[in-house]
């Protein structure tokens, strides 16, 4: 008898589906590790749409541009452009102003020195060659201006306040988007990925249900490492799905499908030993 190896389990879903069984020899941390590289497949085209995203949907944490966007954006902008990184303006005035987000309030400056030291929570500085964003109490963000190459902000100050607020907001977005990706990829990948994990043994512990009526129902050692094995061919077309930009649907192919591929794992376990006992 060959001796199974680790990328068998990729194999014999797909080309050799009434052998799987033989994969229960492979150890279940073994097996573990190759369902969290199915996931990293899978979940590979949100990856990258967090990767390259350049905006957000504000309206997930409750603010509004059109009617909770500042007064003076994008109105009372001073006359300053952005290029190679650096904020270049007319005068040496600094400008202050206000804004409210998230139940809290912002002091915003422009055109300030790179030497002043501006630190209290809650303040965002534009100085020359960066951005200081001081959240609460020491938490501190140093930005480039990546987000606002090219920018005239006496042109965004033409637009309606709706279409200036969003130029302004989504120009910081992709200024901090960085510090965002790590945070954004646990929270999205990391948890769908707990919740995977969580389903595969809900749907183990189920299946001992059945061990009732059939014997040969394997225990909850191997319907774990079945489950996970069944999860191939749903995470090879959720990546699929995830390429064209359908990766809301991914979970319900995964939550349905993944069942339905481990009864028929195990129904082809059961026709081989019927074939072979003949």
């Amino acid at each position: 008898m060959n001796k199974v190896r680790f990328v068998d389990l990729f194999i014999y879903p797909l080309k050799k589906p009434s052998e799987v069984f033989k994969l229960f020899d492979l150890s279940l941390i073994k097996v573990f590790l190759y369902f969290i590289l199915l996931n990293l497949v899978m979940l590979m085209p949100l990856s990258i749409a967090i990767v390259q995203m350049e905006s957000i949907n504000y309206g997930q944490f409750g603010f509004d541009l059109a009617e909770d966007g500042p007064a003076w954006l994008p109105g009372e902008l001073p006359d300053c452009t952005v290029n190679n990184y650096r904020l270049l303006c007319d005068d040496d005035e600094a400008y202050m102003n206000t804004m409210g987000f998230m139940g809290n309030e912002y002091d915003i400056y422009m055109n300030v020195p790179d030497e002043a030291e501006l630190d209290d929570p809650y303040t965002i500085v534009f100085k020359y060659s960066q951005i200081d964003v001081f959240l609460q109490e020491g938490i501190y963000l140093q930005l480039d201006y990546r987000g606002f190459e090219g920018m005239d902000f006496s042109e965004v100050r033409q637009m309606e306040q709706a279409a200036g607020t969003e130029v302004m907001f989504n120009a910081l977005f992709r200024s901090v988007h960085p510090f965002l990706i790590i945070p954004l990829l646990v929270m999205a990948v990391g948890g769908l990925m707990l919740m995977n994990i969580i389903l595969i043994f809900i749907y183990s512990g189920i299946s001992m249900l059945f061990r009732y009526l059939y014997p040969d129902v394997p225990p909850f050692k191997n319907m774990l490492k079945l489950f996970m094995i069944g999860a191939t061919l749903p995470a090879l077309i959720n990546l699929v799905l995830g390429l064209f930009g359908l990766s809301p649907f991914t979970s319900i192919v995964f939550n349905f499908m993944t069942p339905f591929m481990v009864l028929w794992l195990y129904k082809k376990h059961q026709h081989q030993q019927i074939n072979d006992a003949a």
